[in-house]
């Protein structure tokens, strides 16, 4: 998986250890008003939601990275490639 830095910023592979932050962002009302997703309803779903995205980057189906500052490696966002065609 391709890790990516700009100056404050690092895009680094989702791993399980990002479940807890990734549940707070769901639920951040500032975030979520921005997005058209459904609510995970509880930690398992969304732990369920991380094993099935990192299954996708190893079969080469997406490219899926955490997002966070270059100093903290907490997550802070994700970003998503995919629908990829030749």
């Amino acid at each position: 998986m391709v890790k990516l830095n700009t100056k404050n910023l690092k895009l680094r592979p989702l791993s399980l250890d990002d479940a807890k932050d990734l549940y707070s962002l769901r639920f951040n009302e500032q975030v979520t008003k921005f997005i058209d997703r459904k609510k995970p309803k509880d930690k398992n779903e969304l732990i369920d939601f991380i094993k099935d995205r990192m299954e996708d980057v190893e079969h080469g189906k997406i490219m899926f990275w955490a997002i966070c500052k270059i100093d903290d490696p907490k997550l802070v966002g994700t970003i998503c490639l995919w629908n990829f065609n030749e």
